[in-house]
């Protein structure tokens, strides 16, 4: 599947949260469309859902609930977004030569997806001759 954005889920963990919201917005859409129709004229109001309400904790749990400390058990992956700097060895596709450069990995990481972005520093080569 192309798009299985579950897949960093917990399953038991994912369905229990997701009956748990359900219950708990299908509790209080009962009480607060009593509540508000009872300050119109005409008594009925277009309100979302209980499962469009599901969706959208859903979309905001992809996006931040990786790297909320307490959100972070309901996916078995581990946040690795950040910046890391190191270096890499080659061959000079030309040369033959080893040279070293310094590089830069930035991650940035949801639930349902990861994004590297790679960096070289061409401006300083460590090459074998540069380290000696």
């Amino acid at each position: 599947m192309e798009k299985d954005y579950f897949r960093y889920y917990k399953p038991k963990v994912l369905l229990l949260t997701i009956i748990i919201l359900s219950i708990i917005y299908g509790y209080l859409l009962h009480f607060l469309t009593d509540f508000i129709n009872g300050f119109l004229a005409k008594p009925y109001v277009y309100f979302p859902t209980v499962s469009t309400l599901i969706v959208f904790t859903l979309i905001v749990l992809d996006k931040y609930g990786i790297k909320n400390p307490i959100l972070k058990h309901l996916f078995w992956v581990k946040d690795i977004s950040g910046r890391y700097e190191g270096t890499i060895t080659y061959k000079h596709f030309k040369t033959g030569i080893e040279e070293i450069k310094n590089c830069f990995l930035e991650i940035e990481q949801s639930a349902s997806k990861i994004l590297v972005n790679t960096y070289f520093d061409f401006k300083s080569l460590l090459s074998d001759k540069n380290r000696n």
